[in-house]
C-alpha cells in the first residue's frame, strides 16, 4: 500500500542563521508599515530588502573594481 509523504519538503537552502537588529520605536514603525503595505511579514520584508540592497552593493563595487582594473597606468 502506497502512503503519501506528509509535511513540507526540506529546503535545499534552509534559513539557519539568525541576525538581530535593534530598532528604535520609530524605525520599527516605519519598517512595519512598509512590510504591511507590501503584504509581507516583518521578517520576510526585512530579509528581502537586506538581500536586495546587499546584492546591489556587491554588484556596484564589483563594477567599480573592474573599472579600476581596466584603467591604463600613465604614471610610468
Amino acid at each position: 500500500m502506497w502512503v503519501a509523504k506528509r509535511g513540507r519538503p526540506k529546503s535545499e537552502d534552509p534559513a539557519n542563521n539568525i541576525t538581530s537588529v535593534r530598532l528604535t520605536d520609530s524605525e520599527h514603525q516605519v519598517v512595519k508599515t512598509a512590510a504591511d503595505r507590501a503584504k509581507l511579514s516583518l521578517g520576510q520584508y526585512m530579509r528581502a530588502v537586506i538581500v536586495e540592497v546587499a546584492q546591489f552593493d556587491i554588484s556596484r563595487t564589483q563594477t567599480s573594481d573592474q573599472r579600476d582594473n581596466n584603467t591604463i597606468d600613465t604614471e610610468h
